[in-house]
């Protein structure tokens, strides 16, 4: 859950980058680049404190 949640907003930045931004000349769009480097980081910090996070808000998941 904390992957996702981190790793959303590179996608939306990714998007609003080459979809709704102003073309504004150059080449090919490099931001997808960002999105695997900087976007991987920010999942695995996500995924990494995610856990100690919901342990210390008292969120449990159990099996049924």
């Amino acid at each position: 859950m904390g992957a996702c949640l981190l790793f959303a907003p590179w996608l939306v930045f990714a998007y609003y980058t080459d979809c709704v931004q102003p073309y504004q000349g150059g080449g090919a769009s490099m931001i997808y680049v960002a999105v695997l480097l900087w976007g991987s980081l920010s999942s695995l910090a996500g995924a990494v404190l995610s856990g100690p996070l919901m342990r210390l808000l008292g969120i449990r998941v159990e099996k049924p």
